[in-house]
């Protein structure tokens, strides 16, 4: 580093040296009245983050004569350290001239190189058209600065898919915005074997999509490339090749998508002034077609202005202002909206929300991961997760804000957000026995644009075998053939373990009556997931309720069977709020253990998403205590974060912001 500094005090030396003078009176033609000087430079003397793709401009005083603008009037070398010393490496590249403005450009033949400095020096070779020249160098110095390549964040299919529809387009979606034009049929496509796939490309937000000009064959093998080709605005090239592959079925996808859930949900009240707007979809949608057209935002019938942008299933509505207080919005998703097999939606999706008086200024937290942290014999095909504590921008949950390390060495792999959860896939399993790291930076936002306070870093270990488990459904509410249920129910169904929530949505979790399928939002948390109607059951009917065995557990083992259920609903709404019926510890209880987890159980089964560290908290004194709030079947636990200090009141409060399923 002392090294380094004395470089620069020397480069700055030679730059104060370098002063242009008048021209010296044996050489100088009194007809031009001038020398030509170096008036300015871009990048600037001393510019630092200056982009790799950069073109050296030097601008005159005066008229240049051109024929002394050659590849020997200008040097441009990259100043590195070795062995203790300055190392020059000489720059190749194209050296041109514009009269018009008087500038010498060089462009270099490849970019130039991150976290480096350069010395630019013009020779006095330079003449102006009367024959002066350039008294003494013009030497000066600038910096690049540090650029972190794009990369492939998701793709549809997803690598290693089977039974892909013959009729779907595919698509890759970026960590960042790139060059239009450097998305094209050279650097993105699909091959069968070593034959190229016909088909038109296209570039829209941070997604590009390969359309076949004619279906895929069937139960076949095709491979699809991103090529290094591909590039930012900047020039930053991936850093290599994006290949995946995946395997067609049979058939054609001939299934419309649907909504599967919303942020703000349908009649949401309270909602921040600044908040964004979430739509998750059942399936990976055609980013072309998710527009300001397709996705509108209204007060009355005044549209809100906004940009939209899609990432994997998600589409996120971000307003230019603020919403108005205290005001009835209506969103609506229309069936222009397609997926990406070219299916439009059946019919609008409609949702209503009432914001509140103050925007939304907490910053979100994750309050579970999978694997928990420091977990040991953590299966090698495990998908890592985490879960939010609110609703989250997907477009800032990527490979560079979640990331998982071996040590120094990251792992490659996809990321998925839905619902509350994020969810990383490793493109191969992880090595056995071996101690990972996985870390969600705090540049992950939340809709109002909040960010995670700190990163949130934990640790697991794994064992030597994949889990190659099925998962079922352990508990479902109603329960089977249950009576007598509230039209107002919002039926459930909770899994033997944590479960892929790309998976679990209106397509996996079906309620029918008769043949006449219930529309309807899921959503996923924790291990359960709830159905909520879009209007309330009807009385005296019988309902059946289906999980498919398409859903995926997080290693991706799926159920074996489907898990089917029926019940009938009551003449009458469920209107009797829930209550607490027992704690541990008990009220007053004295002597208990350090290390204890504090439960709630209440009267009647719960919405699980009203269960968090919001509604259920522990305090000792004003502080509050930091740890996990999870609920199965009618019990809520709080985790602390760590062991409770001795002989210590605590005090623990479940407030009535919680809800049963009615």
């Amino acid at each position: 580093m002392k090294q380094m500094k004395l470089w620069v005090a020397l480069i700055a030396i030679l730059i104060l040296g370098t002063i242009t003078s008048k021209c010296k009176k044996d050489d100088y033609v009194e007809i031009s009245g001038e020398c030509p000087i170096v008036v300015s430079t871009s990048p600037a003397n001393l510019e630092t983050g200056v982009a790799l793709d950069k073109i050296i401009n030097v601008t005159f005083n005066t008229k240049m004569d051109e024929a002394t603008i050659t590849q020997a009037a200008f040097t441009l070398h990259a100043n590195t350290l070795k062995d203790g010393k300055v190392d020059e490496i000489s720059v190749k590249g194209v050296i041109t001239y514009n009269a018009d403005n008087n500038t010498m450009s060089f462009t270099p033949s490849v970019n130039l190189t991150s976290n480096t400095t350069y010395t630019g020096k013009v020779f006095t070779s330079v003449k102006e058209i009367y024959g002066n020249a350039l008294q003494t160098p013009y030497i000066w110095t600038f910096s690049t600065g540090s650029f972190i390549p794009p990369t492939v964040i998701s793709t549809v299919p997803r690598n290693a898919a089977v039974n892909v529809a013959t009729n779907t387009k595919v698509s890759a979606t970026f960590s960042e915005s790139m060059d239009p034009l450097t998305i094209n049929q050279s650097t993105f496509t699909l091959k069968h074997g070593t034959t190229l796939v016909d088909g038109v490309v296209t570039y829209v937000g941070i997604t590009s999509t390969f359309s076949p000009s004619s279906p895929l064959a069937a139960n076949t093998i095709y491979t699809a490339t991103i090529t290094t080709g591909a590039k930012n605005p900047a020039g930053t090239a991936l850093s290599s090749n994006y290949v995946w592959i995946f395997t067609t079925g049979s058939a054609p996808d001939g299934t419309a998508p649907i909504v599967i859930s919303t942020f703000p949900v349908n009649l949401a009240t309270d909602v921040g002034i600044n908040s964004s707007l979430l739509a998750t979809f059942s399936e990976a949608m055609d980013p072309l077609s998710i527009t300001d057209a397709s996705f509108t935002l209204k007060n009355g019938t005044t549209a809100v202005q906004g940009t939209i942008t899609y990432t994997g299933v998600v589409a996120t509505l971000r307003p230019l202002g603020t919403l108005l207080p205290s005001t009835l919005y209506t969103a609506t998703i229309t069936t222009m909206a397609k997926d990406i097999a070219g299916n439009q939606m059946e019919q609008n999706y409609v949702w209503t929300f009432t914001t509140g008086t103050v925007p939304d200024n907490v910053a979100p937290t994750v309050i579970v991961t999978v694997p928990e942290n420091l977990a040991t014999n953590v299966a090698i095909n495990a998908r890592p997760s985490a879960i939010f504590s609110e609703a989250m921008n997907p477009s800032t949950i990527n490979q560079s804000t979640f990331v998982i390390k071996q040590g120094t060495s990251p792992v490659s792999g996809v990321i998925t957000y839905s619902g509350l959860t994020a969810v990383f896939s490793p493109l191969s399993n992880f090595a056995a026995n071996t101690l990972y790291t996985a870390t969600i930076t705090n540049a992950v936002e939340d809709l109002a644009g909040n960010k995670m306070v700190n990163n949130y870093t934990w640790s697991f270990t794994t064992g030597s075998a994949p889990d190659n488990t099925s998962p079922t459904v352990i508990a479902v509410f109603p329960v089977n053939f249950a009576t007598d249920v509230s039209v107002t129910t919002n039926p459930t169904a909770t899994f033997s373990e944590l479960m892929d929530p790309l998976t679990i949505n209106t397509a996996t979790f079906r309620i029918r009556q008769g043949s006449t399928p219930i529309a309807g939002s899921v959503v996923y948390i924790g291990v359960v997931a709830t159905f909520t109607p879009g209007s309330n059951f009807a009385a005296n009917t019988v309902y059946t309720a289906t999980i498919t065995n398409s859903v995926e557990d997080l290693a991706g083992n799926t159920m074996v069977n489907d898990f089917v259920w029926t019940f009938t609903t009551a003449p009458a709404p469920d209107n009797t709020p829930p209550n607490v019926i027992s704690t541990f510890p008990v009220n007053l209880a004295t002597n208990v253990s350090l290390n204890v987890n504090p439960t709630a159980t209440f009267s009647e089964l719960m919405d699980p998403s009203t269960i968090n560290n919001t509604s259920f908290t522990l305090k000792q004194g004003v502080n509050t205590i930091n740890g996990v709030v999870s609920y199965a079947g009618s019990t809520a636990t709080f985790a602390p974060a760590s062991t409770l200090a001795g002989n210590t009141l605590y005090t623990a409060t479940i407030v009535n912001t919680v809800k049963d399923l009615a």
